[in-house]
């Protein structure tokens, strides 16, 4: 048993319980009171005042489900460095400090307080990467429920709606003064409508190709539906074959023989040069997947699929302005009878 303090500033009192390898820690939060909170919990438990007793998965804690998910995810999508930070710096020294099935919502409140100051959509994110690990640990039945379902719902915030910043002719204006490895980026993006970053575009493999049923797979993690094959048109799968060729890394985009990163500096000279907004970010370009297949009369089902949605709702909120164009067609469309 003892009493630490981790490199964030946050006190824990840290002990082992029978049949369980890796020591319990329990934090107490930061300065005075939480050094003093730990070690009077330390000192309960030298004590024998607080019954210990064997782990059970009642009893399961953040720490030890959350080591078992990200060794999950570290064998079946590779290493994820967002959420091994959010798991270190921000869950375990606000929420493990009780079992899983005992937090409530005064302690999930801590962390949207820590997150009150992100936008929208990164406050929401952040919290829907923690249920989605809750919800991992109650479907391989570790845990009995998700406490924090009901907290998050009505937590959960309205994320503005999304300009659609470019269209076809700014696309294809931008791309023609980009440098060549962001010309490669932006055919994938309007092609296959991944998400930008680490988690989807920059982790596309060419084991993941397909050329024979002309498909390309996304081992997308953001949502149960990000795992998918998309669908993409013969002249591109003979395009990527050729870039195959010169190709001297495992990865689909590469940048002088190493897997691409980042593409932040070289998008903003382009659209420098291109004279158009700074505003724009590789999103868009996802944004431009979705709103044209949409306005093509493609399947709503279909275009969440692709997009790696668990359902249609978001496309209905994101592309109001695609979904008026099409129903505008559909009325010069309807039966014609006189």
């Amino acid at each position: 048993m003892s009493v630490n303090q981790d490199k964030n500033g946050y006190w824990f009192c840290q002990y082992r319980v029978p049949e369980k390898k890796s020591p319990i820690k329990e934090y107490f939060g930061k300065g005075e009171n939480g050094k003093t909170q730990a070690k009077l919990r330390d000192l309960a438990v030298r004590e024998a005042k607080l019954t210990i007793g064997e782990v059970s998965r009642y009893q399961m804690r953040l720490d030890e489900l959350a080591q078992m998910y990200y060794t999950h995810k570290k064998r079946t999508k590779g290493p994820d460095d967002q959420l091994l930070r959010l798991i270190n710096d921000d869950w375990l020294p606000l929420l493990c400090s009780k079992p899983i099935d005992r937090l409530g919502p005064a302690d999930f409140q801590k962390l949207g307080d820590l997150y009150d100051h992100h936008s929208p959509c990164t406050f929401n994110r952040y919290l829907q990467y923690l249920m989605i690990l809750i919800n991992w640990g109650v479907k391989h039945k570790y845990i009995e429920e998700n406490p924090m379902k009901i907290w998050f719902s009505d937590v959960k915030r309205e994320e503005p709606t999304r300009q659609m910043l470019l269209d076809e002719e700014k696309t294809r204006k931008l791309y023609e003064v980009s440098p060549p490895h962001l010309q490669c980026v932006i055919k994938v993006m309007v092609n296959t409508g991944a998400r930008p970053g680490k988690s989807e575009l920059f982790s596309l493999k060419w084991e993941d190709l397909d050329c024979e049923l002309n498909k390309l797979r996304i081992r997308g993690t953001k949502t149960k539906n990000s795992d998918r094959w998309v669908d993409i048109s013969p002249d591109f799968c003979e395009e990527l074959k050729e870039w195959r060729k010169k190709a001297k890394t495992p990865y689909v985009l590469e940048y002088r023989g190493k897997k691409l990163g980042s593409v932040k500096n070289a998008l903003n000279n382009a659209l420098e040069r291109a004279e158009l907004t700074k505003d724009i970010v590789l999103y868009h370009l996802r944004h431009l997947y979705a709103s044209t297949l949409i306005r093509n009369g493609v399947d709503i089902g279909a275009v969440a699929d692709l997009m790696g949605h668990t359902s249609a709702r978001m496309l209905f909120k994101t592309y109001y302005h695609a979904f008026e164009d099409a129903k505008k067609a559909a009325a010069l469309k309807v039966p014609k009878i006189a």
